[in-house]
């Protein structure tokens, strides 16, 4: 399955933060409590003053959180998206955009959400065309929350700029990038042409 290149980063953003984040708590649980480990050190002196032989003990017990850290993280990723899917404003829906840019011959095989809050988004998805065009679609509380995020997603990941257009109508945002390049001027015009006068009457709905 086809994957929007811009999509996988801002997925992979926050995957990277949240496995951080996991690993993190978890080493800070396996630290021992000085106090507990000077009495333990002096236990294992006493024993060495001993002529008895230690006694065999078995395999070490496993600890109690043996989840790994990435599927906590996967978990976390799922919930996020569950909330974002369960959360999204009335108005303008992404698949507005993506039926009005089938009209122009600029149709996602298989689109699919992907994580909106690494774009400041509500709710965002994408895919790719069959001609491998990447369209990537988010929707905002309104058109001012969408020009403020789109914005500061460009100055946190400022090789988006030169990677793809974006086109903003209402309150969603449509960006379009061809194998990691602006698309042609033919392409964005259909895509303008598409999108501006069908979604510009959602909106007044």
């Amino acid at each position: 399955m086809h994957t929007s290149p811009f999509s996988a980063l801002w997925t992979s953003t926050l995957l990277a933060a949240l496995l951080t984040s996991a690993c993190a708590s978890k080493s800070r649980r396996s630290e021992e409590d000085p106090a507990q480990a000077a009495g333990q050190a002096t236990g294992q002196a006493a024993e060495q003053t001993t002529d008895e032989p230690p006694a065999a003990t078995g395999p070490a017990a496993p600890p109690a959180d043996t989840e790994p850290a990435g599927a906590a993280t996967m978990q976390t990723l799922a919930g996020q998206l569950a909330r974002e899917a369960a959360r999204r404003p009335s108005g303008q829906r992404v698949e507005d955009a993506f039926a009005a840019l089938a009209q122009a011959g600029l149709t996602l095989v298989a689109p699919r959400q992907y994580l909106a809050v690494v774009a400041s988004a509500d709710y965002c998805a994408g895919g790719v065309t069959d001609t491998g065009l990447s369209i990537s679609a988010c929707e905002y509380a309104d058109g001012k929350a969408a020009a403020l995020a789109v914005a500061r997603t460009e100055r946190r990941f400022p090789q988006m700029v030169s990677s793809r257009s974006v086109l903003l109508t209402g309150r969603l945002s449509v960006a379009l990038s061809d194998a990691g390049r602006r698309p042609d001027d033919a392409t964005l015009r259909r895509a303008t042409t598409a999108l501006t006068p069908k979604l510009a009457a959602r909106s007044a709905r």
